[in-house]
Order: C-alpha cells, then sequence, then structure tokens
C-alpha cells in the first residue's frame, strides 16, 4: 500500500472518531461486577486482563496477566470534550485519578445495553448483552526472560504461565 493510501486511510480513521465522538453522549448500561451491580451511561467500558493497549498506552496499569482478575475500567462523561479529556489523560496515565473513571478487579462482568458494539482486540465480535469472564491458569504460555516481570504476580523464570 502506498504511502499516501496509508495517509489518508489513517486521516479518515481519526475524522470519523472526531466525528462520532463530537455528538457521542455515551450509553445507559447495566453492570455486575461481581456482587455490585451499576446502572449509569458510560462513554467507554474496556475489560482487560494486560496493562497496555495497543502497546503503548497504559490503560489498566494493575492489570497483571495471571492473577485470575479482569481489570474493567469505566469512562463516564458525554460529547468531544469528555472524550477528548478522557483521551489524554490516558495517554498521560492520569486516568485513575479521574473522578470520571472507575477502576474494578473482578473475575467476571457482566453488561447490557441496548445493541452495544463489542471489540476484542480491536475487532467487533458482536453487541451486548455479554458476560465476560477469566478461566485462571487456562492457558500455558511461554514467556521471554525479557518480559516486564512487572505484568505478573508471580515470578516467570522461564517456565510457562499457568503452570502449577
Amino acid at each position: 500500500m502506498p504511502l499516501s493510501d496509508k495517509l489518508l486511510g489513517t486521516s479518515l480513521f481519526w475524522l470519523a472518531g472526531i466525528r462520532t465522538a463530537w455528538h457521542y453522549r455515551g450509553k445507559r448500561v447495566t453492570l455486575v461486577l461481581g456482587e455490585k451491580r451499576l446502572h449509569q451511561r458510560v462513554l467507554l467500558i474496556s475489560v482487560a486482563n494486560t496493562q497496555l493497549y495497543g502497546g503503548i498506552v497504559r490503560i489498566a496499569p494493575d492489570a497483571c496477566v495471571d492473577d485470575g482478575l479482569l481489570n474493567v475500567v469505566i469512562f463516564q462523561g458525554a460529547g468531544l470534550g469528555a472524550t477528548a479529556w478522557h483521551l489524554v489523560r490516558v495517554l498521560f496515565g492520569a486516568h485513575g485519578r479521574d473522578p470520571q473513571v472507575a477502576m474494578y478487579r473482578v473475575p467476571a462482568i457482566y453488561i447490557n445495553g441496548k445493541n452495544l458494539p463489542v471489540h476484542v482486540d480491536a475487532e467487533p465480535i458482536g453487541s451486548t448483552p455479554i458476560e465476560i469472564r477469566v478461566r485462571p491458569r487456562a492457558l500455558r504460555v511461554l514467556v521471554p526472560k525479557t518480559a516486564n516481570r512487572n505484568l505478573f504476580t508471580q515470578p516467570c523464570s522461564g517456565r510457562a504461565s499457568g503452570s502449577p
């Protein structure tokens, strides 16, 4: 793909995002986080098992891949101003101190809203309602010795993470 086509595609992606964010008022959802039930309007809900989003943004700073918990980050607010504010704070790692951002660590989450899109690793997979659960130690993963140890609750000295 020529560079000009790539730049055009990237520009259109960002312009479409800004246009959508300008008018977006969030959506009403019901969330079940363990024993807690919430009814609120949200801009975005991120459910993560790792700290990094897109390899660069630390959206769930307390996430550990092997702790058996999901890290749920809920962004509240409405419109382009709130969306831009959240984006800037996420980029600078300050969203954890924002009163419009709530963070939870839970083994499962249930999200119910009117046909809201659900994406996994930036790919659309369906819509709400959805239940997301952790299945602790379900995968055996080889971790390179160069892996950042802050991503794990237990040392991974060459062993497969998830093994006994």
